[in-house]
């Protein structure tokens, strides 16, 4: 067998076994939705029954539809408008955001409040640590769920928001820690509570704020009441819902496994993926059944004389 054909086929199933390896092989990525471990979005958007867009072209019409979205990537000016327009036709606009691009969000849409940017630990009212704040104040239409508490990783907080569109608050212990030093110095806000979620209305449509997109992740979303107050602070009871991914960063593996995704989409007709199956496996082993037939012959020949 030639040197030749064995490194085509070995090129050939290697590039196959690493294919299907990042096919197979899970997301690691913060937030990402195929991510199955603590940072993963996998069993909110299982329990939510969530759609996953990449591009808001995916968005569709607004009408009982919750838009999620994750904003750690800055938006473009048009992306900002298509959602505003979604907003004003009767959508719903979720913003799960703590240190990201949400205030972009809010600007764009002329509205006052905005995300304070800064961390918001409680140094009484926790779980284990002032960062992990647990938060037992509801108010507006929430104080009729009768939800008993809710636990948030590293969150900030919300400002220059209306009291009557307050949904949740922290305690009256918790503080903003301007510095990240962990500790409540004299010169940062506390000792009062902050608002970590509102809603407001906007044209036809509502938006909700949430000052904490962890609240959704493997490790949280299953603590205390948290699903329970993500199901019904975003009214997805019944709704469509859709997660925003492409403003999520992503990884290597990540953009790999998309790219594989929409070619096997592209190819996901029965006749076609099959087709395609077996192009591949001639090509990889083709050489190898050439050389082994050509030696046959040879060998009959050689017999012969």
């Amino acid at each position: 067998m030639g040197l030749r054909n064995i490194a085509w086929a070995t090129t050939a199933l290697t590039l196959l076994s690493i294919l299907f390896l990042v096919w197979l092989y899970p997301s690691a990525q913060d937030l990402m939705p195929g991510n199955p471990y603590w940072n993963g979005l996998r069993d909110f958007i299982r329990q939510s029954k969530a759609e996953m867009i990449e591009s808001l072209d995916g968005l569709g019409p607004p009408q009982n539809t919750v838009l999620i979205t994750i904003p750690y990537a800055p938006y473009r000016d048009d992306e900002l408008e298509r959602i505003k327009q979604f907003i004003l036709d009767g959508g719903s606009l979720a913003v799960l955001d703590d240190f990201g691009q949400g205030n972009s969000i809010l600007k764009y849409l002329g509205l006052q409040v905005r995300f304070s940017g800064t961390p918001l630990l409680d140094s009484l009212f926790n779980f284990k640590n002032a960062e992990l704040p647990q938060i037992t104040n509801f108010e507006g239409r929430l104080k009729e769920k009768r939800l008993r508490s809710i636990l948030l990783n590293r969150p900030s907080s919300l400002l220059n928001v209306d009291s009557t569109s307050v949904l949740a608050r922290s305690s009256e212990s918790s503080f903003l820690d301007s510095n990240r030093n962990g500790s409540a110095d004299t010169e940062e806000p506390g000792g009062w509570s902050f608002p970590v979620a509102a809603e407001m209305a906007l044209g036809e449509g509502k938006i909700v704020l949430i000052s904490d997109p962890s609240i959704a992740i493997n490790s949280m979303i299953g603590r205390e009441d948290n699903y329970r107050f993500l199901q019904e602070t975003l009214r997805l009871e019944g709704k469509r819902v859709i997660i925003d991914i492409s403003h999520i960063p992503t990884s290597a593996l990540d953009r790999a496994k998309r790219e594989l995704g929409q070619t096997r989409k592209a190819l996901s007709g029965r006749y076609t993926l099959t087709a395609v199956v077996f192009l591949t496996l001639v090509l990889a082993l083709g050489p190898l059944w050439l050389q082994r037939n050509k030696e046959d012959v040879n060998g009959r020949r050689h017999q012969r004389t």
